[in-house]
């Protein structure tokens, strides 16, 4: 796993988002981290101040990468606009990493916390926090497309869970796909799969069609 890391991280310390030291110190407290979600009897716990360690080290990453953009863009306003100046700028973008194109760094931590989110669940399979807690990542970084299988999953896990069909339902009606016909299944399935205790997916369904 830490192999894996070294590529992107390389790319945030060329393009000075992080400094040589303080790749050191990621790397170093991953290394810890990892050693310790090996271990046989691992902590939920553990798993999560890991993942909050990589959620405060994203919204670090984030601000620097803002304000390298924004500060490019003033030096920018202060240069000529002709095509050789146009030429060396399209040069510099490459090399201080603020050009458009995405860079492997600039999506690694939030993979890097998704895939944490699959190992803790995996471990930890019945422990619904977890998957709520995913969810919720899932959510603030606007990963649609996963957060419908994290939503998928849990079901799968808890069908008499009525909060998460409803969650699930409303994601498909409001997220980006606005499937009011996948809303629609998703909350006939969980009337079905919970027929005693059904009064809020009632309420749910009936305000859908409303």
């Amino acid at each position: 796993a830490l192999d894996q890391m070294v590529a992107p991280l390389r790319d945030l310390m060329d393009r000075n988002i992080f400094s040589d030291q303080e790749i050191k110190a990621i790397v170093t407290r991953r290394r810890d981290s990892e050693y310790l979600l090996r271990r046989i009897a691992a902590r939920k716990a553990d798993f999560l101040r890991y993942i909050e360690a990589e959620e405060t080290l994203e919204r670090l990453r984030y601000l620097r990468t803002v304000r390298k953009k924004r500060d490019h863009r003033k030096k920018q306003k202060k240069r000529s606009k002709g095509e050789d100046d146009t030429n060396r700028q399209q040069q510099q973008d490459e090399e201080d990493g603020t050009s458009t194109k995405q860079h492997p760094g600039d999506i690694h931590i939030v993979q890097h916390i998704h895939l944490l989110f699959v190992r803790a669940i995996r471990k930890f399979r019945s422990d619904l926090s977890l998957h709520l807690a995913h969810a919720e990542f899932c959510k603030r970084q606007k990963s649609w497309t996963r957060l419908g299988r994290v939503y998928a999953e849990a079901l799968q896990i808890f069908p008499h869970q009525v909060g998460l069909w409803i969650e699930s339902a409303s994601n498909e009606f409001f997220g980006p796909t606005r499937s009011i016909r996948n809303a629609r299944i998703l909350l006939q399935r969980g009337i079905r799969l919970n027929s005693k205790d059904a009064h809020e997916l009632w309420l749910e369904y009936f305000t859908l069609e409303l």
